[in-house]
C-alpha cells in the first residue's frame, strides 16, 4: 500500500518536474543543464527508493534521516552546478513532493512547523 502510494506520487509529479527543467534550460537559466537537472531526478528517486525500502510503519527518526540525506544530496548538486540550480521556484516545485513522500512513509508533517519537516535540512 505505502508503497503503490509513493509510486503514484512520484509518476504524477515527473512531468511537472520535467517541464520545469525544459523550460529553464531553454531560457538558459545559469546552473541548468540536462547533466544538472537528471541529478536531481535521481535525487529524488533515491530518495523514494529508501522510503520504499523502510519497514512499515516506518518511524519518524528514519525518515527525516532520509530527508536529511536527500537535502544533503540536492546540495552537492546545486554546489556542483554553480549554486543557482536550486532556488526559490524549484524550492516550491520540490518541497511538498518531499512532505508528501515522507506523509506516505509515516512522517506526520503536521507535527512540524509549518507542516514542514524539511526546513531543517534545506539551503535553497
Amino acid at each position: 500500500m505505502r508503497n503503490e502510494q509513493l509510486d503514484r506520487i512520484l509518476a504524477v509529479a515527473k512531468p511537472g518536474l520535467a517541464a520545469h527543467w525544459s523550460s529553464c534550460i531553454e531560457h538558459g537559466l545559469s546552473g541548468f543543464s540536462s547533466a544538472a537537472t537528471d541529478q536531481v531526478d535521481n535525487c529524488i528517486e533515491a530518495y523514494f527508493a529508501r522510503l520504499k525500502a523502510l519497514p512499515e510503519p516506518a518511524g519518524q527518526p528514519a525518515v527525516l534521516e532520509e530527508i536529511k540525506t536527500l537535502f544533503a544530496a540536492l546540495d552537492r548538486v546545486n554546489q556542483a552546478a554553480g549554486g543557482g540550480l536550486l532556488e526559490t521556484d524549484e524550492r516550491e516545485l520540490l518541497v511538498p513532493l518531499v512532505i508528501d513522500a515522507a506523509a506516505a512513509a509515516g512522517l506526520d508533517a503536521a507535527a512540524f512547523e509549518d507542516g514542514d519537516p524539511t526546513f531543517a535540512f534545506r539551503n535553497f
